[in-house]
């Protein structure tokens, strides 16, 4: 009874050391996690150089295409309200592009962490600001809320800590631009239909006068086929001819048919009017070709405004993202890609200039 006594408390205790020392194992294992995730350190440098690449990509080239031969209709009313969106949406990107770039900088440095969070809460504002005056905001958010979200950020210790508090304005801006591209976009095509009717009332006259004489030019040419056929006797060709070129009764007599010289002569009459037709148009092709030039102009000048819009739309919605992701401590940089993250955005994006 003794002996089994004993074999039971050497068990428990054998089992007692076990369960210490797997405690001290976990004890152990945690504090090395603590200490590794303290030790982790924010790998910005992916964020830095996909912001940097999409400044160089948009360049900022929202409406600012310097055109050639549209000059001439700088004074249309329309160019106005497009300027005035366009330039919001050229100060959002730029100002996501040097918030990012700023973020980028502070976040490299050596400063503390509530330091860091003051300077967030300054490069926010300094985003924001233009979009939060007046009675009309872009924003869903009033000054008092941001204010509270700022003071927030301020208090913070810590610069993920910083950042996780700025995600809710960096979101609330993203939703913003489409609001702002939306409204860019709708200038961008009032503009455009504009300038193109603008166009057509210029040239309407030289438009129509060269409809006509190509028009007459071809009539001509097809009156000119019947010779061939007057000068082998084909029944009906010669009244064709003259029922066709009004011009040709006064010039010789059809009643007994014509003669060689007679032919000869209504031939002569119809080169020179193909002839008089060929140094009209010529006239009036310096102008048809300026039309052509301005159609052409516009077509690429609003083909280029849509394809910045729609990098400006996809980049800031990447860089929210991207924003969101860092925040949360992330420092794979696949995960805080945001040429990447716009790539796949634009999928669906894309079909909405």
């Amino acid at each position: 009874m003794t002996i089994r006594f004993l074999s039971v408390r050497r068990l428990a205790s054998r089992r007692t050391l076990n369960f210490a020392l797997v405690c001290i194992l976990c004890v152990s294992v945690l504090a090395g996690c603590s200490s590794f995730r303290s030790k982790k350190r924010l790998d910005m440098g992916r964020f830095a150089e996909d912001m940097i690449a999409v400044a160089g990509e948009i360049q900022y080239n929202l409406g600012q295409k310097q055109p050639i031969y549209l000059r001439d209709y700088f004074d249309t009313p329309e160019l106005g309200p497009m300027r005035i969106q366009a330039g919001h949406a050229k100060h959002l990107v730029r100002g996501v592009i040097n918030y990012s770039i700023q973020l980028v900088t502070v976040g490299d440095s050596q400063k503390p962490g509530h330091e860091k969070a003051l300077a967030v809460a300054g490069y926010l504002e300094d985003i924001l600001q233009p979009f939060l005056k007046g009675t009309e905001s872009t924003l869903d958010l009033t000054r008092a809320e941001f204010d509270t979200i700022l003071t927030d950020i301020r208090a913070q210790k810590n610069y993920l800590d910083a950042l996780n508090a700025a995600q809710p304005v960096v979101d609330e801006l993203a939703i913003a631009s489409g609001k702002i591209f939306d409204g860019t976009k709708t200038a961008m095509d009032v503009a455009g239909l504009a300038l193109r009717k603008r166009i057509q009332e210029h040239f309407h006259d030289v438009r129509l006068a060269d409809e006509l004489l190509k028009r007459r030019q071809i009539h001509t040419v097809f009156n000119i086929a019947y010779l061939p056929q007057i000068r082998l006797g084909v029944p009906g060709a010669l009244d064709s001819l003259m029922a066709r070129e009004p011009s040709l009764p006064a010039l010789v007599d059809p009643s007994d048919g014509l003669d060689a010289s007679e032919t000869q002569r209504v031939e002569d009459r119809l080169l020179m009017i193909l002839t008089r037709i060929r140094e009209v148009r010529q006239q009036l092709e310096p102008d048809i070709e300026m039309y052509y030039q301005q159609q052409k102009e516009l077509d690429e000048m609003e083909s280029i405004w849509h394809a910045e819009l729609r990098k400006a739309r996809v980049s800031v919605l990447a860089w929210a993202r991207a924003h969101k992701r860092m925040a949360q401590g992330t420092i794979d940089p696949a995960e805080i890609d945001i040429q990447g993250i716009a790539r796949k955005a634009s999928r669906g994006i894309l079909p909405i200039p």
